[in-house]
């Protein structure tokens, strides 16, 4: 366990925290595409109160809201991001980055691997600028379990953290503690990103995938990791529209298909069967739809001609397809429509790791296992849909928001 620091002590040389005199922009809706776990809405461009809303774990800090509370329940405001504009949030499993529309990075959580760039294996409970960025231009981040990439204009990519299994696509498996250019992207565009224990990046339209490839979610015809980015060749000529990158899988949505690949002990892959599958699958179930969202864990969601469905691991009711005691657990091998949501006003959906979250012209919806109190509903119980507004967020337009292991982070703006 590494130490914690706390909003009275923010001394320690690199970092500083968010400054209180920072003004209050306007509101900016982003792309899904930033985060695996990143959702977004568009809202009025008009000048409102905002905020960045928190639930769930903190024991490491994740939070951001300067105390050292094991979790909270409910959701609270992390007093330091009131009205501060933002661009992109992304949460790892236990760390949380935060890109202000000024274009500075900051970051809270465990910083065990170096996740948080500042240069140690620091955890900080408050959220703290990344000073190694500060005079670049960062546009995207990504973080996976213990590590992190950010996207700079003009620059490439950067990576930072735990390369045990090389995510960091750098050419070993070294820890890196403080932010370090990727060379294959040096000077390249970054279309967008995901990251879980391995990392999916889409470089000027062609796809490049490092790491963690035991179930071949690398989608490179083998089960061998990788250490530096290689180029998944299935893609090349294919519009890619998003990526998500799942614990052992992957899902590629392109204007031709929804393709699928590694794991699938759960059907995660929506084939049909549980298999796992080395190199990319289309899915059959999605061929001539139009597919709006996706995301992925251990499950999958997938928002299509404006119904939402779910396939995979069904631990917790976390599918959403019934709320019979004989079936809500239950792992499902293709795609499923879940009954209780329909129509345009579907925003956005994460699959999380013990629940799912679907955003709404409604509300937020958040159903599933609530044992961290990452669901918001104030109780740490299981819940189901359609019982399952987050009813704490009514009185916001949802902006961002980002799901790490078992905390949430909402960036909305005030109704």
């Amino acid at each position: 366990m590494t130490a914690t620091q706390t909003s009275k002590d923010s001394s320690v040389s690199g970092l500083n925290p968010i400054p209180q005199a920072f003004p209050a922009p306007i509101a900016t809706p982003v792309k899904q595409e930033y985060s695996p776990s990143l959702a977004y809405r568009d809202v009025s461009h008009q000048q409102r109160q905002t905020s960045v809303i928190a639930f769930g774990r903190h024991d490491e800090g994740q939070l951001g809201i300067g105390d050292h509370t094991i979790h909270d329940v409910s959701p609270v405001q992390v007093p330091d991001l009131n009205n501060v504009g933002i661009t992109a949030i992304s949460c790892g499993s236990f760390h949380t980055v935060i890109l202000l529309v000024d274009h500075t990075l900051y970051a809270c959580g465990e910083g065990g691997d170096g996740q948080l760039g500042f240069g140690s294996t620091l955890s900080v409970n408050i959220p703290t600028q990344i000073m190694f960025f500060k005079g670049k231009y960062p546009t995207l981040v990504a973080c996976g379990e213990q590590h992190t990439l950010v996207a700079c204009k003009g620059e490439g990519l950067y990576a930072m953290g735990s390369s045990g299994e090389g995510q960091l696509g750098i050419g070993d498996y070294s820890t890196r503690l403080k932010p370090t250019l990727v060379p294959m992207f040096q000077g390249k565009h970054i279309d967008m990103m995901s990251c879980s224990h391995h990392s999916v990046v889409v470089c000027q339209g062609s796809v490049f995938v490092t790491g963690w490839n035991e179930q071949g979610q690398l989608g490179l015809g083998d089960d061998r990791n990788r250490n530096q980015f290689t180029e998944l060749e299935f893609f090349r000529g294919k519009r890619i529209k998003q990526v998500s990158a799942g614990v052992r899988h992957t899902v590629i949505c392109t204007t031709d298909g929804v393709y699928t690949f590694g794991g699938n002990s759960y059907g995660q892959l929506g084939l049909g069967h549980a298999v796992r599958e080395l190199s990319p699958q289309r899915i059959p179930f999605f061929d001539d739809k139009t597919v709006s969202c996706i995301s992925s864990w251990f499950h999958t969601m997938v928002v299509c001609n404006d119904y939402l469905y779910t396939f995979g691991e069904g631990e917790f009711g976390k599918l959403g397809h019934s709320k019979d005691s004989s079936a809500v657990d239950r792992d499902v091998y293709q795609p499923e429509r879940v009954p209780y949501f329909s129509g345009p006003d579907i925003h956005s959906v994460i699959a999380c790791s013990e629940h799912s979250v679907v955003v709404t012209s409604n509300g937020v919806y958040i159903w599933g296992n609530g044992d961290a109190g990452s669901m918001g509903h104030g109780d740490l119980q299981i819940t189901h849909p359609p019982d399952s507004r987050v009813h704490a967020l009514d009185h916001y337009d949802v902006n961002l928001i980002s799901c790490g292991t078992d905390h949430t982070m909402v960036y909305a703006s005030s109704k």
